[in-house]
This record gives structure tokens, C-alpha cells and sequence, in this order.
């Protein structure tokens, strides 16, 4: 009669420690700098983004930009700069300018920015491109915008032909589209 009770000791440890290993990894959570909580299983946290899975199977991707903290199922965290917050003009060396429509996603439209650049003679065209680059950041900061999306670029440089040498750059320019955005 002994025997039973051991017998079932034995079986329930072993549904135990089988459901013991097949139990889930400790979830993580992703404060964003809006408040948001996310609790996922990061995935895979390189550079300037993270991949994580909530609830389902599907991979979901951020940028780091958006986030305050990120609070790992073992206990250790990771800390972000403070969300970027544009107060006017004077902060435009903070706005960052970006070719990746996937870097705006989910921000708010404010505006879009046309500017367009003769630089005077004999100019280099890297030149010109910093200042247009420069006047977008401070058109931006005067919408409140942290980030610009660049979707048209187009740079002209006039030149001639002096004795069979083609010399670039006499009076190089540049237009550029872009889309500011904040949160």
C-alpha cells in the first residue's frame, strides 16, 4: 500500500518539472517616451532599434529614439536619452534629418519643407548641401518638428569647359523636399 503513494509522488514531480521547463521566458516591457507600456520578448536590440514579439508571432520593430527605458525579464534595464523636444528655431541643431520613411512611422505630419540653393561662385557643392541641410533643421524647429524626412533631392552644378578640362562647382545648388515630423 505504501507503494501508491510513491508512485504517484513521482508521477506528479515528473508533470512538475516538465511544465517547469516548458514554461515561458520572463517577459520584457518597452516604456516608449509617450507613456506607452509594451510587455513583449525582445528579440533582437542592435544600434538605433529593437525587434520584439508581443501576444502573437509577428516581429515588430522600433527605433530607440521612441523609447524612455526598456525593462529586461531578468531584472537589468536599459536607459534612453529623453524623447527630443523642439521649442522653437533655437533648437535646431537638434532636429535630425532622415531618407527612411520606416524612421517616421506612426509620427505626426506637421509640414513639408521645399528649399532651394544657388550657392555663389566657385562654391563646393558640399558646401551648398550644408546649408540647405541647415536651413531644413531650422524651418523644421519652427514647426516643432525633432525629425525630417527627405523625399526629393535634386543637385545642379553649373560648369563650363576650359581648355578641354571640365570644371564642376562654378555655381553648384541644390533643392530639397522634405516632410517634418514630431510626436
Amino acid at each position: 500500500m505504501n507503494k501508491i503513494p510513491i508512485i504517484t509522488l513521482c508521477f506528479l514531480l515528473k508533470i512538475f518539472s516538465a511544465t517547469a521547463q516548458d514554461a515561458p521566458l520572463s517577459k520584457d516591457t518597452i516604456l516608449k517616451g509617450n507613456g506607452e507600456r509594451i510587455v513583449c520578448i525582445i528579440k533582437s536590440f542592435e544600434n538605433d532599434r529593437v525587434q520584439y514579439i508581443t501576444g502573437g508571432r509577428f516581429l515588430t520593430t522600433t527605433y530607440t529614439q521612441r523609447l524612455a527605458r526598456i525593462l529586461f525579464g531578468d531584472g537589468s534595464h536599459h536607459d534612453f536619452q529623453p524623447v527630443i523636444r523642439i521649442a522653437g528655431e533655437e533648437d535646431w541643431t537638434k532636429v535630425k534629418v532622415v531618407a527612411d520613411p520606416v524612421r517616421v512611422k506612426n509620427l505626426v505630419e506637421l509640414g513639408v519643407i521645399d528649399i532651394e540653393k544657388q550657392g555663389p561662385l566657385f562654391t563646393k557643392q558640399e558646401k551648398v548641401r550644408s546649408a540647405i541641410i541647415e536651413q531644413i533643421k531650422k524651418e523644421a524647429s519652427k514647426l516643432g518638428a525633432h525629425i525630417v524626412l527627405v523625399v526629393d533631392a535634386d543637385n545642379s552644378s553649373g560648369g563650363i569647359d576650359w581648355d578641354g578640362e571640365r570644371i564642376i562647382g562654378i555655381r553648384p545648388g541644390a533643392k530639397i523636399t522634405a516632410v517634418a515630423f514630431g510626436f
